[in-house]
């Protein structure tokens, strides 16, 4: 009988991990470099700041988190599309009208 199945994660699982992810992001809101990024490392699961990594090198870039790339890559490309929103809509609101 599949009604007693259950899926591997329900939408509450994925929810909280995307806020999870986004808080890990979360210096990207407050980087001074205005086309800042998250970068994933596609070998590692690890996620940093672009400009971190342009700074000083992968190998001593501080990861702000690290995701199974065989399972949470759609959900973390979510949070940090929703990220670089955040970001985008603040420096807009900086703009004198």
């Amino acid at each position: 009988m599949t009604h007693n199945l259950k899926p591997a994660f329900d939408l509450v699982d994925i929810q909280n991990r995307i806020s999870e992810l986004k808080r890990q992001m979360h210096p990207l809101l407050s980087s001074p470099v205005r086309n800042d990024r998250i970068m994933l490392n596609h070998e590692t699961g690890g996620f940093y700041l672009r400009s971190d990594v342009e700074k000083n090198g992968m190998d001593n870039a501080s990861a702000l988190g690290r995701i199974d790339l065989k399972t949470e890559y759609g959900v973390f490309k979510t949070a940090a599309k929703q990220v670089q929103s955040q970001k985008i809509e603040r420096a807009l609101s900086l703009i004198p009208r």
